[in-house]
């Protein structure tokens, strides 16, 4: 089953818009994307082999009365699937890769949103890597992978790497991603402390795997201790890692959406003008972060792919995983 949570979400498209771009009226024209595009993934073979034949005769449908093109919402219409790849590129949990990945469906026409996460440490098949050393691999890892295989510079190996988990994801479970966002997780902790902290509550009193203990209740973590929280695989494995980032996601919104923050954008664009890689354009960010914050909190959902009949230990149920997709991002 999904897991909703009862907050509007999208925190790090709102981040992208501040950091790439300055604010809302500052982007509205321009439309190129901000960092190189990623290539969109092939139809995985499972995909690809449900199509029809080309040699079979066409079938007649019934002619259907045309419909009335739905009205812009946030200045757009249709949906898009965004993949999202929090890069741990030097510290965190080694082997370093990908410490977050997820899939952000926004509909437009449907006004809601859907973030479904992915494991870090699931087992995927690797053919897209082009790499026999490699046939498969963790999902996280992959990421690692393709960025040191790829050339140029940072932003376009962001873009490779981005791509080729894209790919992974398509081939294996069939999910498409129409463009990508990159986060240098390093940067995390100088954020928040130019934020000026981010007020949280926790809850429950945990120690993570580096001895540093987290009371439960309302407190205000600083950078360093905000990087650990999101960060520590300890206590309960990726999954329960997964919720702690949900968690500071809300409480990072709402530190960001406060008008406090307006102030230090200057300071955030000279920090992070590398830290954030996405194929999408100014305005779209601004489309995507005017539609979070323009949905009820029913409309946004939470769901992972970390649940016993989608997974054992860090082995896919690959069929199970496909119908849990499309059930949940739909096709």
């Amino acid at each position: 089953m999904q897991k909703k949570k009862s907050s509007k979400t999208l925190v790090w498209a709102i981040i992208a818009v501040l950091l790439c771009a300055g604010g809302f009226a500052a982007v509205r024209a321009f439309r190129a994307p901000l960092a190189p595009t990623m290539t969109p993934p092939a139809a995985s073979p499972v995909e690809s082999a449900t199509q029809p034949a080309a040699s079979q005769p066409a079938v007649d449908q019934p002619t259907e009365a045309p419909t009335q093109a739905p009205a812009p919402v946030c200045g757009q219409t249709g949906s898009m699937t965004v993949l999202f790849l929090g890069s741990d590129a030097s510290s965190g949990n080694p082997p370093y890769g990908a410490d977050s990945v997820r899939l952000i469906k926004v509909d437009f026409d449907a006004q809601k949103i859907t973030v479904v996460s992915f494991p870090r440490d699931m087992i995927v098949q690797t053919a897209a890597l082009n790499n026999a050393s490699y046939p498969q691999a963790p999902l996280g890892i992959s990421f690692k992978y393709a960025s040191q295989a790829a050339s140029g510079t940072a932003l376009e190996k962001n873009a490779a790497a981005a791509g080729i988990v894209a790919q992974i994801l398509a081939d294996d479970f069939g999910a498409a991603s129409d463009h990508y966002i990159t986060v240098e997780m390093s940067q995390l902790s100088a954020m928040i402390d130019t934020l000026g902290g981010v007020d949280i509550t926790i809850p429950e009193t945990i120690t993570t795997e580096r001895g540093v203990t987290f009371t439960a209740g309302a407190q205000t973590l600083n950078g360093a201790l905000a990087t650990e929280y999101v960060r520590a695989i300890q206590p309960g494995g990726d999954a329960a890692r997964t919720l702690r980032q949900n968690e500071f996601l809300k409480a990072l919104q709402a530190k960001v959406i406060s008008a406090g923050t307006l102030t230090k954008i200057p300071a955030l664009l000279t920090q992070f003008k590398d830290a954030v890689a996405t194929d999408l354009s100014p305005e779209q960010l601004v489309n995507i972060a005017c539609l979070a914050d323009k949905v009820g909190k029913d409309s946004v959902t939470f769901a992972t792919v970390d649940q016993p009949q989608l997974m054992s230990s860090t082995t896919a149920n690959v069929d199970a995983i496909r119908s849990f997709l499309i059930q949940t991002l739909g096709e």
